[in-house]
């Protein structure tokens, strides 16, 4: 009877962990990640609390739990990073307030789990597993790499961009100003490194550098999933992760990013979902496109070999004649000696593909390579709250945030209905349309805003 009542509390939080806005994989590696990270008990937990904040007492009234029994068990799967909290300190209320609510699995407890070393559980279980989940592909987990809006995006290498345009660049897109700006940092364990740790094939770029900012930096200290540093130190580990020639990636939101990236095309798995099953909107490109000046280009190779995303290829192009030689009538034998000379290598950048990272420009030596301002300037959430709603609202999720299907019976139904109204063409297509999502997406924006008050705040930094 146990046993079974276990398989419920597991398939519940599954059903839970597809509600929100990224969703959930399916198949045994995803059922084995659950079982490894969370206890009967908090599955059991987890798939009753809610994808917005909400205090302890509410969380403990859903639950039919005393509070006094609630609190301590919410606070340890918050140290273990299995669920989100949020705290005010009460300098504008006058009382310190916590709120808690489901971590989601990316960017969330699938990270928290690996981004230190720990004995609570099999890290090597879990790596193997993640492994297995990611090895299955988009197919497994079409939520995470639909839509136009992914986790994180590509911030462009700043020395590789001429001065002029560099002047362009907003506060958002510098890597130096989005680090210098959080007020808040932390250091921790690259997931993706470590996990390649534990299958036996980390590569050599550093392994400490992945960064939290801001809010994301207090719950990382707090929970002890990394260490605390100073801005001193977080630009000195950007500067170092640049000459390693790593890709600066952030979350994708203008205002208060909580997290910036350090990565490496050969164990990122942001970058692996491109190289291994092809999926190019796994992350945003940055506002910059690389371009060849082929007349310059040697073909030498060294900017296909630093490109994390294999964006840049070696193309064969018949030598030219050269100055003063004409070109010889077609089937003439000098045509076919000249035909037959060497071909000339030059290098070819994919737009389709290509980051804007601009590591290829600072590796090329004959300044063949530069970066150039690409078209239309994509378009990024303002916030956290924005970039939730439109996530939810491209996956066809955002019900699940409005209406709340473990409140009861009431909401149980405008949930559905809800959905069911989403879900049809006429309507999905026109709030997809930019304008209209634009304005819908802040009204609600600013709806929770008013709602949420001290709670939306947190989120938002």
């Amino acid at each position: 009877m146990g046993h079974r009542s276990h398989q419920k509390a597991y398939l519940d939080l599954k059903r839970r962990m597809r509600q929100t806005p990224l969703g959930f994989p399916d198949g045994p590696a995803a059922e084995e990640v659950l079982r490894l990270l969370f206890r009967p008990e908090e599955a059991e937990v987890v798939a009753r609390l809610p994808l917005v904040p909400m205090t302890a007492r509410r969380i403990a009234r859903r639950l039919g739990r005393p509070e006094h029994e609630v609190v301590p068990l919410l606070d340890g799967m918050a140290d273990r990073g299995l669920i989100i909290d949020l705290r005010d300190d009460g300098e504008r209320s006058g009382r310190p307030r916590t709120w808690y609510c489901i971590a989601p699995p990316v960017v969330g407890f699938f990270e928290f789990s690996l981004m230190r070393r720990r004995s609570d559980v099999d890290q090597g279980a879990l790596a193997r597993a993640y492994e297995r989940l990611f090895d299955e592909g988009p197919a497994a987990w079409p939520d995470l790499m639909s839509g136009e809006t992914p986790i994180g995006r590509t911030l462009v290498n700043e020395d590789a961009v001429a001065p002029p345009d560099l002047a362009e660049l907003l506060t958002w897109e510098r890597a130096s100003a989005v680090v210098a700006e959080a007020g808040t940092w932390s250091l921790s364990l690259c997931y993706c490194r470590h996990k390649q740790e534990h299958l036996g094939r980390a590569c050599a770029a550093p392994m400490d550098n992945c960064m939290a900012l801001g809010n994301g930096a207090k719950y990382v200290v707090r929970h002890g999933l990394g260490r605390a540093a100073d801005r001193a130190e977080a630009l000195d580990v950007l500067a170092r992760a640049r000459d390693a020639g790593l890709v600066q990636i952030a979350d994708n939101v203008r205002n208060r990013p909580t997290w910036i990236c350090n990565c490496c095309g050969c164990c990122c798995l942001q970058l692996q979902a491109i190289n291994r099953h092809g999926v190019l909107n796994a992350i945003r490109t940055s506002p910059f496109l690389a371009t060849v000046e082929a007349e310059k280009c040697r073909g030498c190779g060294r900017c296909a070999r630093r490109c994390p995303i294999q964006a840049i290829t070696l193309r064969a192009e018949r030598a030219r004649p050269g100055p003063g030689e004409a070109a010889s009538p077609p089937g003439s034998p000098r045509a076919e000696r000249q035909a037959a000379r060497k071909s000339r290598l030059h290098a070819e950048v994919d737009d389709a593909v290509c980051l804007g990272c601009g590591l290829c420009e600072r590796e090329c030596r004959h300044e063949a390579l530069r970066m150039v301002a690409r078209e239309p300037r994509l378009v990024t959430p303002e916030g956290t709250l924005e970039r939730i709603l439109t996530q939810a609202l491209e996956r066809g999720k955002l019900q699940h945030l409005l209406f709340d299907d473990q409140e009861g019976v009431p909401l149980q139904v405008l949930n559905r209905l809800a959905g069911a109204v989403l879900r049809m063409p006429v309507v999905r297509r026109a709030l997809l349309a930019r304008h209209l999502r634009s304005r819908f997406l802040g009204y609600l924006a600013s709806g929770a805003r008013r709602a949420g008050g001290d709670a939306t705040q947190s989120i938002e930094g």
